[in-house]
């Protein structure tokens, strides 16, 4: 996978990322195939991470396709990232601004690399990166009022959006999660622009299913049969929409770290 990677930050007064010996927040990784497919991927790292925490299950697989792709560490990390800030909530709402950030920068980046601004830029995330990407999905920008607004979602998406979460999810469980969201979403009229594929015996964190092969199944390769559909729905117009929300059968006896179906 030939390309161009930077690394880099942005302007910001926290350290809790040590990476490069920066000890400086804000930090991302842009990532440039020389074989661009005219496209950009977007992501927030998961939980309380880092920008590179994504790079074995997403950022190879999208710059194997030709995607520029960028992450970014969301302006804090670590257990204690709600120590930034001043306010309730101010940790969090960090989060939308870097993404933000660094979607503006990397179409940039993309433009002067290039030649040309992304045809296509897709936002997608796990765990936390997740929640960023209903946020995104929500405002195109949005008004900040206060604390608790700050980081509350409300389901008025406006671009399609694919949901997976897994039934044996113990971290985030279904029923206190994306049950809700996906009811906001139908609640704000929105539903024809949201799919919601509940993947049994998935969990929260795929390496599990190596010590328990027989009980879970990982989710990375239905996520990827995900963005797939959701490529097809966006570029089709409409016209090519994925299969209805549905609940993703254990098949015993396939491949389940490779192989997924959403038919």
């Amino acid at each position: 996978m030939a390309g161009i990677q930077i690394d880099g930050y942005f302007p910001d007064t926290s350290t809790t990322n040590g990476y490069f010996g920066w000890f400086h927040d804000a930090q991302f990784v842009i990532r440039l195939p020389d074989n661009w497919n005219g496209k950009l991927v977007i992501t927030g790292a998961p939980g309380v991470r880092r920008q590179y925490a994504n790079d074995y299950i997403l950022s190879d697989w999208f710059v194997s396709r030709g995607y520029a792709y960028a992450s970014t560490d969301k302006g804090n990390s670590g257990t204690s990232f709600h120590n930034d800030g001043v306010n309730p909530g101010d940790a969090i709402a960090e989060w939308h601004r870097r993404v933000t950030e660094l979607t503006v920068a990397a179409k940039e980046v993309v433009r002067q690399r290039y030649g040309a601004l992304p045809a296509y830029t897709y936002m997608t995330g796990l765990s936390n990166g997740g929640y960023l990407t209903r946020y995104a999905l929500e405002n195109r920008p949005a008004a900040v009022r206060a604390a608790v607004a700050n980081i509350a979602l409300i389901g008025r998406i406006g671009k399609p959006m694919i949901t997976l979460h897994g039934t044996l999810d113990s971290l985030l469980p279904m029923s206190t999660n994306s049950d809700n969201y996906v009811a906001m979403i139908h609640g704000e009229g929105r539903g024809r622009l949201h799919r919601y594929y509940v993947v049994e015996a998935g969990n929260h964190v795929d390496q599990l299913y190596d010590e328990f092969p027989d009980k879970l199944r990982p989710i990375t390769s239905c996520y990827r049969a995900a963005f797939i559909a959701l490529e097809n729905w966006v570029q089709g117009k409409g016209n090519r929409k994925p299969p209805a929300s549905k609940r993703i059968a254990r098949v015993a006896g396939t491949d389940l770290a490779n192989q997924c179906s959403l038919d």
